[in-house]
């Protein structure tokens, strides 16, 4: 009984390197590929109906993890790390501008913005004084996601007028 273990252990070893022919190494076996940043931009998916998808938490399919990530510390009725999105659309529901600087709206170096174009600021550069003592981390510090998180902030807004 050991022989015929001790065979079939190598068997199967010997058909799996053959496999290989030698032409792939362990690296190529074994390295990730990623994807390139052309292809982690997606356009927001919108249903044949015009409207954003939506995913398990009522929230644009855009916001999930892999995309904009904003899942990780939201949701919209609930405070995780980040606020509710309802009580941001509440905050912001009848404000024309935004103040922003990276140091905060308070900081006498923010500028005044209109409100969308500040909250997409705020979101893509990050910052922090709005909410609290948790700062919001850069989620586009590059801009190449600026459409993405301008269509959820105009959701965002959007939502304590429903």
């Amino acid at each position: 009984m050991k022989s015929y273990s001790a065979g079939l252990a190598a068997a199967i070893i010997a058909v799996a390197l053959a496999g290989c022919n030698g032409s792939e190494t362990k690296e190529k076996l074994f390295k990730p590929t990623l994807p390139t940043a052309a292809q982690r931009v997606k356009p927001a998916p919108v249903a044949a109906n015009g409207k954003l998808m939506l995913n398990q938490y009522g929230m644009p399919t855009l916001t999930n993890e892999g995309n904009l990530g904003c899942v990780t510390c939201h949701r919209i009725n609930t405070r995780l790390v980040g606020p509710a999105w309802m009580k941001v659309s509440e905050k912001y529901k009848d404000a024309k501008t935004y103040k922003y600087s990276a140091a905060g709206s308070d900081d006498p170096s923010a500028k005044t913005y209109p409100l969308v174009d500040g909250l997409v600021m705020k979101v893509s550069r990050g910052g922090h004084g709005n909410w609290g003592t948790m700062s919001m981390p850069a989620n586009d510090p590059t801009g190449a996601k600026k459409e993405q998180i301008k269509t959820v902030v105009k959701f965002i807004l959007g939502l304590a007028n429903k």
